[in-house]
Order: C-alpha cells, then structure tokens, then sequence
C-alpha cells in the first residue's frame, strides 16, 4: 500500500491537473484509511473535471467512510445521474450499503435488466440482506 501511495503521490506531484491521477490517488487513501485526504483529492479533481464520475464516487465513498451517510448517498445519485457502467455500479450501490440507505439499494437494485449477471448476483445478496456473502 506504501508503494502506491508513493507512486500516486509522485504522479499527481508531475501531473497536478490529471483528474485521473487525483481519483485513482483518492481510491487509494480511502483503502488505506485516510478518507480525509481522499475527499480533498476527489475536491480538487472534481474541480478540475466536474463531469468525472469516478471522481464523484470516490468523493461519496470517503463521505462514507467518514461517516456522512447522508452526503454520500447524494453523491451516489449524482453519479447515476451521469451514467453508470457495471463497475462503477457496483462501486455505487457498495457505497450505498455502507451508508445503510434502503431506499437508494432498492432503486439501483430494481433496474436488474440493466444489470451484467456478477452485478445481478451482488445485487440480489445485498436485497437479501446478506451483505457478508455479497
């Protein structure tokens, strides 16, 4: 984890208004535990590229971690606002399940047709309640 934080802080360090950079940079942090930091890089990338939805997701889920659930369930439907692939679906509705937000689980959950099959499966778990397994 040491060793890509440090190429990240390196890249963002040579690219500065890489929103890219600054969004895998802040996917990171949040893994590592350091949401704050994250959420300043997701600002900064956002700022920089306002439309980028992985930005936005990043930003919800250094929200969450930070336990603003309520901030982060927005920033989620900001992003489906904007198109969601498979990916960044399920990278949603993880958030949405961390912020413990039913309703915003039922509507991502409820358009199954739209949903790749390992989606729908992950998907069907989490209405099922059983997080864990998902």
């Amino acid at each position: 984890m040491d060793e890509a934080l440090s190429e990240l802080r390196q890249a963002a360090e040579l690219d500065p208004i890489s929103h890219r950079i600054l969004t895998d940079f802040a996917l990171v942090l949040n893994f590592a535990g350091r949401p704050n930091e994250a959420l300043a890089l997701t600002r900064r990338a956002l700022a920089i590229q306002p439309d980028a939805v992985q930005a936005v997701l990043r930003e919800a889920r250094a929200l969450a971690l930070l336990g603003r659930p309520l901030e982060a369930a927005a920033r989620v439907a900001k992003a489906e606002t904007r198109g969601l692939d498979g990916r960044m679906r399920v990278e949603a509705l993880t958030i949405l399940v961390m912020t413990k937000q039913p309703e915003a689980i039922q509507r991502m959950v409820g358009d199954a047709a739209a949903m790749p099959p390992s989606m729908l499966r992950f998907a069907s778990l989490i209405a099922m309640g059983q997080v864990d397994a998902a």
